[in-house]
């Protein structure tokens, strides 16, 4: 089977997913290719060498384009690579992506996986992406949503063509070890994005180093906000405990390093950076941005989830955390099942069956 992967860019919890997806349907023996959208923006953390990558922006007039006319020769593009190509299957992730990949292959015989990366019944695209998106949507032939309550947007118009595929959690092959030593060292990672909340984060932290002194928070990730996040951390004198660490493609190793994991999102699809952390190991302290993230979290058992209005339990949680090794380490073994649960192998079979259903779908027809 030829299959065609599209997603922005490389960085990214939706663009590392569609990465392990495209090696694991290579090494099955089938011919994949990955289309971006944006190019190549940071080095992949994956072995993609014999994965096909096509960066849109080759393929596109080299002239400057408006917002209006990039949208318009990216469908173009896009389009005429199809015709070309001829794949058996699309896969497309994150919603913008999907709603452009499905109006260029509006009748054209190729079916169209879309999956949607985010909280679907709280972030909705921009004029005219959302109305645009509702439209293209009724070319795909099976959506596919990280959580059960995110089949319900739009009103559930999609519900019937709607499946729920977690993401897979990668065996991170190395383990968090408790440390005892003062202070405690915090981490996160993402986009820095108005999203993760960081600034947020930036001053709570400020706020538990006033009872931990030697509190150090690190965040992974690059992004718009990175010079405001930068200016912030500067004002509030934090050189020395707060660091933007930048892009990493060794994330677990990182992470491990660490004592707790802490999420600030206002709102996630499914978190893999939170994931990847309670893989190896490490406890997670959580605002619990939508109801969904019950189905990772455990509160009190394998980590911690705190309502999004709740700073005061937010900073508490932390701080007893901080106190006290023995609930650490029972906390992070407790976390580390997350990746039996959500283990490649099991995610690979339930993205087998979506495409067997939406192959023997077409057959049928």
């Amino acid at each position: 089977m030829k299959i065609l992967f599209a997603v922005n860019c490389i960085s990214g919890g939706a663009s590392n997913v569609i990465q392990i997806l495209s090696m694991y349907y290579q090494k099955q023996g089938h011919k994949v290719d990955l289309l971006l959208y944006d190019g190549i923006d940071v080095p992949s953390r994956y072995d993609l060498s014999k994965v096909n990558i096509i960066e849109l922006p080759k393929l596109m007039p080299v002239h400057k384009m408006n917002s209006y006319s990039r949208i318009y020769n990216q469908i173009k593009s896009v389009r005429k690579f199809l015709r070309n190509e001829q794949p058996d299957i699309i896969i497309s992730f994150l919603d913008n992506i999907n709603t452009l990949t499905c109006f260029a292959g509006l009748n054209l015989d190729i079916p169209i996986i879309v999956s949607e990366r985010n909280n679907t019944l709280m972030l909705r695209p921009k004029f005219p992406w959302d109305f645009l998106r509702k439209v293209a949507y009724k070319r795909a032939d099976l959506l596919v949503v990280q959580c059960s309550i995110f089949a319900e947007f739009y009103k559930g118009i999609f519900k019937e063509k709607t499946t729920i595929i977690p993401n897979p959690i990668v065996d991170p092959n190395i383990k968090h070890e408790v440390k005892q030593h003062n202070g405690i060292n915090l981490v996160t990672a993402g986009r820095l994005v108005d999203q993760k909340n960081f600034a947020w984060l930036i001053k709570v932290t400020s706020k538990i180093i006033e009872r931990i002194p030697e509190t150090h928070l690190t965040i992974y990730g690059r992004g718009s906000k990175e010079k405001e996040l930068r200016d912030l951390i500067e004002e509030m004198g934090l050189q020395k405990n707060v660091t933007l660490a930048g892009y990493t493609t060794n994330v677990h190793e990182k992470i491990a390093q660490s004592d707790i994991y802490v999420m600030s999102s206002i709102q996630e699809g499914f978190p893999n950076s939170l994931c990847e952390a309670m893989a190896v190991g490490l406890p997670v302290v959580a605002l619990k941005c939508h109801d969904g993230l019950t189905d990772i979290i455990t509160h009190e058992e394998n980590g911690y989830l705190v309502d999004l209005d709740n700073e005061d339990l937010f900073i508490e949680t932390i701080i007893q955390l901080a106190q006290d090794n023995n609930k650490r380490k029972k906390i992070g073994e407790n976390a580390r099942r997350v990746a039996e649960r959500y283990s490649e192998n099991n995610i690979y079979k339930l993205w087998s069956m979506a495409i067997d259903k939406v192959m023997k779908g077409r057959n049928l027809n």
